[in-house]
């Protein structure tokens, strides 16, 4: 009989190379950062991506005792075959809701861990450029308004406020002062003027 494997054994010197070592490592870093960044929203993350894999299986749990009552045939527990049932129908409708949960919780963590680096194209007081009036429900010749600026991205797939409106000044989280020499273009707003 012929048998193979996929790896090293676990302890041997081929296990703990270099590269898993670096990879293991990446792992936690990235683990770690998101509980840094997003505690409480990494914190449910976990919690709920762990009831999402533990569902079906509660489900299948629910429905074999269901079966197994209902294969009593006419000795069967009517009380206790309806109780199942409606446990199972509940917990399946609990994993649909979990699964959207934890889609909403991935978003919520990845908003907070994820800079998004788009360039300021109006300030307040500026007119708010034509693409981004139908998104804001501008009419025409109207200013962006005090507190809110409109970003474009250079990217030829990136969402900025063509797609989303105004960002919040709040939401600036710092200025890029200088392009890298490669992608020059022309001439960079050092700052915003904290009076607009």
């Amino acid at each position: 009989m012929l048998m193979t494997h996929s790896g090293p054994p676990a302890g041997s010197p081929e296990a703990a190379s270099p590269g898993n070592r670096l990879r293991a490592r990446a792992a936690w870093t990235a683990v770690a950062l998101q509980f840094r960044g997003a505690p409480v929203g990494a914190s449910l993350l976990f919690a709920v991506t762990v009831a999402v894999g533990v569902t079906p299986a509660a489900t299948a749990w629910l429905a074999k005792l269901l079966f197994d009552e209902l294969g009593r045939g006419a000795h069967a527990d009517v009380r206790h075959a309806v109780v199942l049932a409606v446990a199972t129908a509940s917990l399946g409708a609990l994993s649909a809701v979990l699964l959207q949960l934890a889609a909403y919780l991935d978003e919520l963590v990845h908003r907070r861990l994820v800079v998004e680096v788009e360039r300021v194209s109006a300030v307040p007081g500026d007119p708010v450029p034509p693409e981004v009036r139908a998104v804001v429900g501008a009419p025409d010749g109207s200013l962006v308004p005090p507190g809110s600026l409109v970003v474009r991205g250079d990217a030829a797939r990136t969402q900025d406020s063509r797609h989303f409106g105004y960002v919040p000044r709040s939401a600036l989280l710092g200025v890029v002062v200088t392009r890298p020499a490669a992608r020059k273009r022309g001439p960079v707003r050092p700052h915003l003027d904290p009076a607009r």
